[in-house]
């Protein structure tokens, strides 16, 4: 039969409550087990509903019912979320992004962590993050300080790898730039995917993929492929929307901190299937940069399970200098063989020589 009464749009003045203004707008809300939680711009709490009453007696505490309807908000972090699409939930966590603090939370059973600053994420988030502020101007709603719309102007998305046990998280920029008088300054900042691992606890890897959008079906997560989808960490290794890319992998060589340094070999443990697929190596200290094509430079050799090169161009004469050495490897995908790379030994010396 229904109702006369539209309670699902209209509500009696005893059968509402405002949230804290002083945490701004709510961003979202999220189900964690039995508990709804609230997360605003500036806080995060757990909404209290239909919760039991208690009252103390000589005999102890006990249960008189159960309360009715909403009966406020717990507030138990100063952290928030400005960006809803970044909040995700996997059953045991909730995750969010807060751009105003500039850090990556884990909500869970262990309470409130900021995750990016305990492994090693800090300054990237925080940097990052801060590229999504808007800039006051005229034409802007003064409540609206963040950019949060990832289809047309830009934000930050999140979903949860159940697959891998992992966070993908994906820091979108502007889909279109109208010209538009007195608009804030656009996003300015490269596109980037980033993967936290919760099942080994630490930032994984980037990723070459930053869609606009991402959704859950299952155990997997799909995202936008201009008029198809595609199914993540399926088919083949290294083919994302239907090309092969680039595998990277970035080594900072830092021993005997504050001597200066002659780099000269490098001993890089790697199977025989992956051996031939090292396509390029950047190598750069803090004064200078050179770089190795490997299918081009017949010094490079594999030998008892290890790949062996001078950390030196071939066109160089001189090996690099420098007190530390940052490598950055790119590798071919496309033939669905596997790439173990287990070690690498860089042979240097002391140098009483200042790099040029």
């Amino acid at each position: 039969m229904g109702e006369r009464f539209d309670s699902f749009r209209k509500f009696k003045i005893n059968n509402s409550q405002q949230a804290d203004g002083k945490y701004k707008s709510i961003t979202k809300l999220e189900q964690l087990g039995d508990n709804i939680y609230c997360i605003q711009e500036n806080g995060f709490s757990l909404m209290r509903f239909n919760q039991r009453e208690w009252v103390e007696t000589e005999s102890g505490a006990i249960s008189t019912g159960t309360a009715q309807g909403y009966g406020g908000h717990d507030f138990n972090s100063k952290y928030g979320s400005q960006h809803q699409w970044s909040i995700v939930a996997n059953g045991k966590s909730i995750y969010f992004t807060d751009a105003a603090e500039g850090k990556q939370l884990r909500f869970g059973q262990d309470g409130m962590n900021p995750y990016s600053d305990e492994y090693g994420q800090h300054n990237f988030i925080s940097n990052k993050t801060q590229k999504y502020w808007k800039r006051p101007q005229a034409t802007w709603d003064e409540n609206e300080n963040y950019f949060d719309s990832p289809l047309f102007y830009g934000g930050i998305i999140s979903v949860y790898d159940y697959k891998n046990e992992a966070l993908i998280t994906t820091f979108t920029a502007p889909a279109t730039k109208p010209q538009v008088a007195g608009f804030a300054k656009w996003i300015d900042t490269d596109p980037d995917t980033i993967e936290y691992s919760e099942a080994a606890n630490h930032y994984k890897t980037h990723h070459p993929f930053t869609p606009l959008w991402y959704f859950n079906f299952k155990k997997s997560y799909l995202s936008q492929n201009g008029n198809n989808l595609h199914v993540h960490d399926e088919g083949k290794k290294g083919e994302i929307y239907g090309a092969y890319v680039k595998s990277k992998l970035h080594i900072v060589i830092n021993p005997a901190l504050n001597e200066e340094k002659v780099f000269d070999n490098a001993f890089v443990d790697v199977n025989p299937d992956g051996a031939p697929m090292f396509l390029n190596l950047a190598m750069r200290t803090e004064s200078q940069n050179q770089s190795i094509v490997f299918a081009a430079d017949d010094r490079a050799v594999y030998r008892d399970n290890s790949l062996v090169f001078p950390v030196m161009q071939k066109s160089q004469r001189d090996r690099l200098r420098g007190k530390y050495l940052i490598l950055e490897y790119e590798f071919q995908n496309g033939n669905d063989k596997t790439l173990r790379l287990t070690a690498q030994t860089t042979e240097f010396r002391i140098s009483n020589v200042s790099p040029k």
